[in-house]
């Protein structure tokens, strides 16, 4: 309860969310009673004993997550919010543990999704609404096949991407394009299609 934040001292000061969360940061791995337990001390040693002014009731949850079957092929669904990078990179480890994908080829898809998705957040919207991308993925017992799909402005990434000359060093590249430069040397296939307002990237990578 807001008890606890306003839990305050001889000195009149307020314990507020901060300390809250750094006595949790502290923890490792810790369980429910952990955590209260942590949180419990913390007012009891900030407080001195001063009676509180609310009433402090703390309670803490803990999530165990059950795994769910990734089917294949998998859809999934994306804002256009760097945040949700974290959510792909989990669901594409997910994935890959389910369908005996090498480490190696988890890393690269996870680095081409990122490299891609990423680009289409940040340049992709000439807005602040909320928009949607989808990826799909399909394997088979040979090549994984990755659709992108967004309805953000029209780029290609294979013609529209800056070029990248290899023999000029780093200092005296432009920025831009060397991510998709690199992405073009880690997959098998990349083709685009504009379509119904809306931009269609496929990506092929051999399953070896």
């Amino acid at each position: 309860t807001d008890g606890v934040e306003e839990c305050h001292n001889q000195n009149e000061a307020i314990f507020g969310s901060t300390r809250i969360k750094n006595q949790l940061k502290q923890l490792i791995e810790p369980t429910a009673e952990d955590c209260t337990a942590a949180i419990k001390n913390a007012i009891n040693e900030f407080s001195q004993q001063v009676d509180p002014h609310d009433d402090i009731t703390i309670l803490s949850i803990q999530f165990s997550p059950t795994q769910k079957k990734l089917s294949n092929p998998l859809v999934i669904s994306l804002k256009n919010d760097i945040k949700e990078l974290l959510k792909l990179q989990y669901i594409i480890q997910q994935f890959s543990v389910q369908h005996d994908l090498e480490d190696k080829i988890e890393k690269t898809i996870n680095l081409v999704l990122e490299e891609l998705i990423s680009n289409i957040i940040y340049h992709g919207y000439t807005n602040h609404e909320s928009h949607t991308l989808f990826i799909k993925i399909n394997l088979d017992e040979t090549h994984i096949r990755i659709e992108i799909q967004d309805n953000a402005s029209a780029f290609n990434p294979i013609t529209d991407a800056p070029k990248i000359d290899t023999n000029i060093i780093d200092s005296d590249r432009e920025v831009g394009g060397l991510g998709i430069h690199i992405i073009k040397n880690m997959v098998d296939e990349l083709t685009y299609l504009r379509k119904d307002n809306k931009n269609h990237l496929t990506i092929v990578k051999e399953r070896k």
